[in-house]
This record gives C-alpha cells, sequence and structure tokens, in this order.
C-alpha cells in the first residue's frame, strides 16, 4: 500500500508536468506548482527507505529535496503572477517529465529493468576480462519477490557477477547508467538548439556515457575481486565504488558538460538562469519584476 501510495504521487506529479510542458497559458504554470509540490512530498516519503537500508545521505538529499521543489514551485507562481515565461523554468520542467517518464517507466516494470541490467552487467563482466582480470562470469538474475511487470516492493532487482565460483558484486539498476543518460538526453532535447546541434550533442555523449559507465563497473568488479584499496581499512569494494567510481563519475559529468556548453550555447543560457532563479525571487519579493495579479486556483 506505502509502495502505491508513492507510486500515485510520482506518476501524478509526472502528469502535472506533462500537463505544464504541452498546455498554454495559466494552466501550465498551475499545473508544474502541483507538479512540484507533489514531486517534492514524493521523495519525502521516499526517505524512510534510505532509513531502513542505511544509506544516509540520499536520505538527507530525498528529506530535504521538497525545499528545493518548494523554491521551485514559488518560482512557477511568480511565472503565473506576472504571466512571465522564464525560460530556465520550462527547460527544468520539460527535463523532469521527460527523464522521469523514462527512468520510472523503466524503474516500475521488473522485466525493462532487468534486461537493462542484463545487458550492461555482461558488457561490464566483458571490460573486466579484457582490462583486468580473467574468469569473470555473469551469474543469476533476482527479482527478488517482484513480478515480471509490475514492482510489487522496495528490493533492487539484480545480476551477480561471479569469480571463481563466488559471488563478487551485483549490478542494478542504478550500475547501469540509465539516470545520467536520461537526463543527458532530454537536458538536450529541451533546449532551443537546432536538431543538428541536439543530435550531435546526443551522439557524443551518449557512447561515453554508456562506456565509461561500464569501465566504471569493471573497476568495481576487480577492486571487491581481489580486494584492492589504496586506504588501510577500506574494502575493495569501498574503494572502487566511493572513491574511485564517484571520482569517474564526476569528472566525467564535468567534461561532458562543458562539452555541451560548448555545443548547445543555449544549454548555457539556461543553467545561468537557474542559478539565477535566487535573484528573480528576490527581485519579486521586493516589488521589482512587473505588475502582479490576483491569483486562483
Amino acid at each position: 500500500m506505502y509502495l502505491f501510495i508513492l507510486y500515485l504521487l510520482l506518476f501524478v506529479s509526472l502528469g502535472c508536468f506533462g500537463v505544464g510542458c504541452f498546455s498554454k497559458k495559466e494552466l501550465r504554470y498551475k499545473a508544474r506548482i502541483v507538479g512540484y509540490i507533489l514531486f517534492g512530498f514524493y521523495w519525502l516519503l521516499y526517505t524512510p527507505h534510505y532509513f531502513y537500508i542505511h544509506d544516509y545521505f540520499p536520505m538527507f538529499l530525498s528529506g530535504t529535496a521538497i525545499i528545493g521543489f518548494a523554491f521551485l514551485a514559488y518560482n512557477e507562481y511568480i511565472s503565473l503572477s506576472l504571466n512571465e515565461k522564464n525560460e530556465s523554468m520550462e527547460f527544468l520542467a520539460k527535463l523532469i517529465f521527460g527523464a522521469g517518464v523514462v527512468y520510472y517507466v523503466v524503474d516500475c516494470i521488473p522485466v525493462l529493468s532487468a534486461f537493462l541490467i542484463q545487458l550492461v552487467t555482461e558488457q561490464s563482466v566483458w571490460f573486466a576480462n579484457l582490462f583486468f582480470m580473467d574468469g569473470v562470469t555473469t551469474g543469476s538474475l533476482n527479482y527478488l519477490g517482484n513480478a515480471q511487470f509490475v514492482r510489487t516492493n522496495f528490493e533492487e532487482i539484480y545480476m551477480e557477477v561471479m569469480w571463481g565460483g563466488k559471488n563478487v558484486v551485483n549490478i542494478v539498476l542504478a550500475c547501469t547508467g540509465i539516470q545520467a543518460t536520461v537526463v543527458d538526453v532530454f537536458a538536450v532535447v529541451a533546449t532551443s538548439s537546432s536538431i543538428k546541434r541536439k543530435f550531435a550533442c546526443i551522439g557524443l555523449t551518449i557512447p561515453v556515457i554508456y562506456i565509461v559507465n561500464a569501465m566504471r563497473n569493471a573497476i568495481v568488479i576487480y577492486c571487491t575481486a581481489t580486494n584492492y584499496s589504496w586506504f588501510s581499512g577500506v574494502t575493495g569494494f569501498e574503494f572502487a565504488h566511493n572513491f574511485v567510481g564517484k571520482v569517474i563519475s564526476f569528472s566525467t559529468l564535468f567534461i561532458l558538460t562543458l562539452l555541451m556548453f560548448k555545443i548547445l550555447p543555449d544549454f548555457y543560457s539556461k543553467i545561468i538562469g537557474i542559478a539565477e532563479l535566487f535573484k528573480r525571487v528576490k527581485n519579486y519579493r521586493n516589488g521589482k519584476s512587473g505588475s502582479r495579479k490576483t491569483i486562483t486556483f
């Protein structure tokens, strides 16, 4: 029942973003205000799950996300009040809607998650055998009680990675790079750049994300299997997953963001506009943003 409530909040909020992206006039702003509020409550209610699995940093982010979404909802209220179309807010709404629908459909339908997990596991194992070690194989694919076409619990679907007859690591959906992929694609799509530039950007960034992610998984497999670490008291898995993997991921993100700035100047202006939302709120509260009108929902 709790999972059903979460998914109801999630998909109603995404539906609101969809209405907010494709409708006109006042409805677009009102729908997105509701969407941000519901999306914030979704993450707030998801927080106990992170506490249950002792993953405290995501728990903190999930618990405080509602503050950020309330801030964005207030910016939509400003747009409604002033009848002002803010391009960065339009960009964010399209990004959340597109990336959210694709990611959560895959996450909520176990057979889709399992297909992607198996594909990435097999290629990560191939990289591990090619560059680091021999004899790494894939193990069993586990749904952990979830039906094929609908998620029924919070358990992570995973595929085993085997070495020397032992389970080394488990690859889950978060290890597939799908989050970075869908965010990258819809961040590009949400810009106002030409189709040619959009295709060029996606064609350059998506292969890099996929290959780097598979290589990151291969490093985690190697370090975990051999317990390789630079620091005493830190296991090979912790070293590879929490240090090396994070460095690789954030370095790749930084480089690809610079590349996107170069190919899509419009993307740069959208990001700068997001950073200026705080100034926008301040100007509105100080009465420097033009005439206001009465709002009715």
